[in-house]
């Protein structure tokens, strides 16, 4: 009896700490950058960022006149995590917006070591949990079990990473390092010999087509539909973005921008007058248009006809983002969201 109580036990522990794997296989169309800017996001008729320090979030109402109000989780959150931070915004949508939230072994009850993402509902005020990486390093909820059966707290396998985004369509997510295995496994089964990096990469997904680097920076196409990898004229390269219809390619700093269609066959090349491109998160789209900031702090639009054009100056370190076609951008000394150019 004792016995098969200690086998029940165990294989409760077990699924408590070690919970199942998630589907491996990607789901829609979805658009992804991996220098996409999500440090302020449009989610219908508000706008949210996370403050300085990381620890709060704010929700702008679309009206630049209308007051913001900080977002928390609960008051018992905000008391055990005041010091700490751990916010991060990781996509939106028309109703919700993402966030990640990072929690370490020593910050609260039952916490782990890991992170999870949120999905917040603006409208409503409902958030529901979308997604976790956190292995149980607190052990306290097991009534002295773990001292009884000799546990030690495993170590999350560190696959949520804020480089790179994420796969998001409602409640399915995949991580860079989901994406990443993705890739290996399709490029051991095909032999492709392709020197994929060991700790993460760059990468954008446009319906099937999904660009990535290898270990050295050269560009391929692994095409979803039919599984095929395709290596692309571009090597060392230094940025590259997606819309719904076009790949753009920059080889080197200060080089005009070489377009592609979704199958990697070049279309045009755009001037760019030597703008430089190389911030981390530069990048945003709308509507078939590719919004990009260059290391001076002037946006940049590259329309559905493949037409660029100086749009308005930001200054780099200011949070911008695009709404019908306008830029907004959060001045943290005026607390407020506004229009800067139509």
């Amino acid at each position: 009896m004792k016995k098969r109580t200690f086998a029940i036990i165990l294989c409760v522990l077990l699924l408590l700490v070690f919970p199942s794997c998630r589907e491996q296989t990607p789901q829609g169309d979805v658009l992804l950058n991996y220098a996409d800017n999500s440090s302020l996001l449009a989610v219908g008729n508000f706008f949210v960022t996370v403050s300085e320090g990381n620890n709060e979030i704010y929700v702008f109402p679309a009206n630049t006149g209308a007051a913001s109000y900080v977002y928390a989780e609960n008051a018992v959150f905000i008391c055990e995590h005041e010091h700490h931070g751990g916010y991060s915004l990781v996509g939106a949508d028309d109703v919700s917006f993402y966030y990640l939230r990072r929690s370490y072994s020593g910050d609260g009850y039952g916490e782990g070591h890991g992170a999870r993402i949120y999905r917040y509902y603006v409208d409503t005020g409902k958030t529901e949990l979308v997604y976790r990486d956190v292995a149980l390093t607190n052990f306290d909820g097991f009534l002295g079990l773990e001292d009884i059966l000799g546990f030690s707290g495993p170590v999350s396998d560190g696959a949520v990473t804020e480089m790179g985004g994420f796969w998001i369509a409602g409640r399915y997510i995949l991580t860079q390092a989901d994406l990443l295995q993705i890739l290996g496994d399709a490029n051991e089964a095909q032999s492709a010999g392709i020197r994929l990096g060991d700790h993460g990469f760059e990468y954008c997904v446009s319906g099937k087509s999904f660009f990535f680097t290898d270990a050295f920076q050269n560009l391929y196409l692994y095409r979803m539909d039919n599984e095929t990898f395709n290596e692309l004229p571009f090597h060392s390269v230094s940025m590259f973005f997606v819309t719904g219809r076009h790949l753009f390619v920059i080889p080197t700093p200060g080089a005009d921008i070489t377009v592609c269609d979704l199958y990697g066959d070049s279309v045009k090349n755009i001037p760019m007058d030597g703008a430089v491109f190389d911030n981390a998160h530069c990048c945003r789209t709308e509507n078939g248009a590719l919004y990009l900031q260059d290391q001076i702090g002037i946006i940049w639009r590259i329309d559905e006809t493949l037409t660029s054009s100086m749009v308005c100056y930001v200054a780099p370190e200011t949070r911008w983002t695009v709404k019908n076609g306008e830029i907004y951008y959060y001045n943290a000394e005026q607390n407020a969201v506004l229009t800067a150019l139509s």
